[in-house]
């Protein structure tokens, strides 16, 4: 809940700005010929906020695996590490690894599995929001 609360500002000023910068000539033109607020807010300005929505979509996406410090602040991993998300285990494995003096082979795939799945979920919002 804390996460939701702390990521819902920077999209709200984002879709403001959008908002404003819709084409008002669009919009004015779809008034005169009938249609209803909904159907202009659908089909005149959804469209024109399409970038910003994906922008917000691929940087929550990023934000929500990199989400260490909160939960390192607020449950420390919980109990039994319930509240452990991918990227607070790589920087535990991290920390362990320097720690023993262990190579830091385990870790750094972590790393770079976490990095290629980002970049995949990524790809797909890119993907899904050129088909719209």
């Amino acid at each position: 809940m804390i996460l939701f609360t702390t990521s819902v500002g920077q999209p709200i000023v984002l879709y403001v700005s959008a908002l404003g910068n819709v084409d008002t000539t669009l919009v004015e033109a779809a008034e005169v010929d009938g249609a209803t607020d909904m159907q202009v807010f659908w089909q005149v300005k959804w469209p024109q906020m399409m970038p910003t929505t994906l922008y917000i979509l691929v940087i929550t996406t990023i934000n929500s695996f990199q989400c260490f410090a909160l939960i390192q602040l607020l449950t420390q991993g919980g109990p039994s590490h319930a509240t452990d998300t991918v990227d607070v285990l790589h920087l535990l494995h991290r920390l362990q690894a320097h720690r023993a003096g262990r190579p830091l082979r385990y870790a750094n795939a972590m790393g770079v599995v976490l990095a290629i799945f980002i970049g995949i979920m990524s790809a797909i919002q890119f993907r899904l929001a050129k088909e719209k």
